[in-house]
Order: C-alpha cells, then sequence, then structure tokens
C-alpha cells in the first residue's frame, strides 16, 4: 500500500508487535498463601503473683507455674537440664471426660462426641466422608493441627496443682467464666486437650489442691467468685464429680490438705495485722462441717 504523502509502501503485518504493554488478566481469586506461625519452644519467666501459682512434685522431680496463658511443666533430669511441656486448652476444647454443672445445666460434650456430630453435620451436607481420613484424630484440638492464632482467646492461668501421685496436674483460670482443666501428665497425652474441665466458677479461679491420696480436689473462687468446690477424682480416667462445696467469700491466700480436712488461710484485715483466720473444713462430717479459729501473731 502507497502512502500519497510519504510516497513509501507501508507494510502491515498482523505479526509485527505492538507498541503496547499488555497486561495479563489476574484472577480474582487470592491464591492460598501458608500461614507464618510461631511455635513455643521454652519459657523464661513466669506470671505467678502468689504461691497458688505454683507447685513442685519431688518424686517426679518436678514442679509447674503458670506463664500467661498456659502452665508450665517442667522436669530436671540427673545432669540438671530443665526439659518443658504447655499445657493449655482453646476454648473450643472438648475434654475427654464429660462433666455436668452444679447447677443441672448441660454436660459438656467429649471428643467422640463432637466428633460424631461432625461427621453427621456432612453427611446430612451430602459432602461425605473422604476415604483417607482417620476417624481416631480429631483434628480440631490435636496437638499437630494449624497453629495457635490471635482468635484463640484463652485466658490467664492462675493457678497450678499437681496430685501427689504424679498423673494430673490442675489448671485453674481467670476472668468471667473461668475453667478448672485437668491434664494428663503422661508423656504421650496430649497438652492441648484436658482430661476434664470444670466451668462452675463464676469469677476466677484462686486456689488448687488435691488431697493426699488424690482422690479429691479443692478449688477455690474469688472473694468474688464466692465459692469452694471439693471435687471427686476418678483415679483411673481423671473424671471429676462434685462430692461438697461451700459458700466462702474471704481473700483466701492459700488452702492446704490436713487428712481428711482442708485448711484454708485469710489473709487479715488492715486494722487486725496480728491476726490470721483458719478455715478447716472436716471431710469425714457430712455436710462439710465448717470449723473457724483464729491465730495471734506476737
Amino acid at each position: 500500500m502507497m502512502s500519497p504523502a510519504w510516497g513509501a509502501p507501508i507494510k502491515l503485518t498482523p505479526s509485527s508487535p505492538s507498541p503496547f504493554k499488555t497486561t495479563p488478566l489476574r484472577s480474582p481469586v487470592k491464591p492460598n498463601r501458608p500461614e507464618a506461625g510461631l511455635s513455643l519452644k521454652q519459657v523464661i519467666g513466669t506470671t505467678a503473683n502468689s504461691a497458688n501459682a505454683f507447685d513442685t512434685l519431688p518424686s517426679n522431680r518436678a514442679f509447674a507455674f503458670t506463664a500467661g496463658a498456659a502452665a508450665v511443666f517442667a522436669t530436671v533430669n540427673d545432669q540438671h537440664h530443665v526439659s518443658q511441656r504447655f499445657y493449655r486448652a482453646r476454648p473450643t476444647a472438648n475434654p475427654i471426660n464429660p462433666s455436668v454443672s452444679v447447677y443441672g445445666g448441660p454436660s459438656t460434650p467429649t471428643q467422640n462426641e463432637s466428633r460424631n456430630r461432625t461427621a453427621v453435620t456432612l453427611r446430612d451436607a451430602g459432602l461425605g466422608g473422604s476415604p483417607l481420613a482417620s476417624p481416631a484424630i480429631d483434628w480440631s484440638d490435636s496437638p499437630g493441627n494449624k497453629n495457635w492464632n490471635v482468635r484463640d482467646r484463652i485466658k490467664a492461668a492462675t493457678c497450678v496443682s499437681f496430685s501427689p501421685n504424679g498423673k494430673l496436674l490442675a489448671v485453674g483460670e481467670t476472668g468471667y467464666k473461668p475453667r478448672v482443666l485437668i491434664f494428663s501428665t503422661s508423656a504421650d497425652a496430649p497438652s492441648d486437650t484436658p482430661l476434664t474441665s470444670l466451668s462452675d466458677h463464676t469469677f476466677g479461679v484462686r486456689c488448687l489442691a488435691f488431697s493426699h491420696d488424690s482422690q479429691y480436689l479443692a478449688s477455690l473462687g474469688t472473694s468474688n467468685d464466692g465459692f469452694l468446690y471439693i471435687w471427686s477424682i476418678n483415679s483411673r480416667t481423671g473424671a471429676a464429680t462434685l462430692y461438697a462445696s461451700n459458700k466462702c467469700t474471704s481473700n483466701v491466700n492459700r488452702m492446704v490438705w490436713m487428712g481428711s480436712s482442708l485448711v484454708t488461710y485469710v489473709s487479715p484485715p488492715a486494722r487486725h495485722q496480728n491476726w490470721i483466720s483458719i478455715f478447716r473444713y472436716h471431710m469425714n462430717q457430712p455436710p462439710f462441717m465448717l470449723q473457724v479459729f483464729g491465730i495471734k501473731l506476737t
């Protein structure tokens, strides 16, 4: 084709490159990116602010203390090397043993019940089940599951207590509707799935104490909670049932077992700094009789 203005031929070829840069269309769906996460390896320091947040187990050369939302279970070997395990449970974690509320509420679902409910939901939705899936693994609470994130809002741990036989570790939480979590200290037991979860306290758990025979666990709420519960513990499964309860609105500093009696130490008010109050609860005299006496400090 001849141009009358230039008098030179112009070749128009469809294969000539365009002077304009073309950008390929982007997919509206963003590709899935692996989430970055942090893995807790070692705890240095503690958030313990009272003796209730620290406990020892001399027979196993172990001790436990609170560190934020976790309870740290530390053991010392012959070379004085300290190894740590971390016990904590998501708010949605289902305990292995069901527990009935003392107020007559529904029991907490167990792992098998939760897994069966999920399977029924998928079946009703027509999704079916994968032939490669393993029914023995609960992925929602497995330690090998996805990393914990900021949406897993776990209450801070306030107190810990070992059972004298070394099989159980009880952890109390702070805040509204706290839990008392009972974990197995066995090396092959998961540290994020409790054996039992007790949610009967209303405002924080201040003290926990196992009896000398590991058959009972005492859980005391804060002064705002106002209740002391005694739980009967199944030594084989770690399940807990309510044995006795009593009203307790005092500011208790510590509680210990003395035989079949539970003794609580109450800090004195400012105007009576030379007196301490001792509350003694008799287990073998139902209905959970209470004896109060004072000691004058000289």
